[in-house]
């Protein structure tokens, strides 16, 4: 994903980037860095807000919600406990069933 991320020249690459940043928080956290985790996760939510409710058939609203949703466990918990934070919340990107476009 990040190749197409990078190769994309139209604004769609922010939904990419958005993912991805989502994703490597999520990889920050199961590493227990809390501060790269909730970086990322904050910075891709709202990278990903742009194209709520849903984008390319992705359910965006969903993703940003469930991130945030994560990272407000993550910021109550504070650094010294993230290790207690409970993977099984980590969200999956779903599709709406909706036709994807580009």
């Amino acid at each position: 994903m990040e190749e197409a991320w990078m190769q994309e020249p139209r604004r769609v690459r922010f939904l990419y980037q958005g993912i991805l940043q989502v994703g490597v928080g999520f990889y920050h956290l199961k590493n227990g860095n809390w501060r790269g985790a909730t970086g990322l996760l904050r910075n891709g939510a709202v990278r990903l807000k742009e194209f709520e409710p849903e984008s390319l058939g992705i359910d965006v609203a969903r993703l940003v919600r469930e991130s945030e949703t994560c990272l407000g466990e993550l910021e109550a918990l504070g650094r010294e406990r993230v290790r207690e934070f409970d993977l099984s919340r980590i969200p999956k990107v779903t599709f709406t069933g909706q036709q994807a476009s580009s």
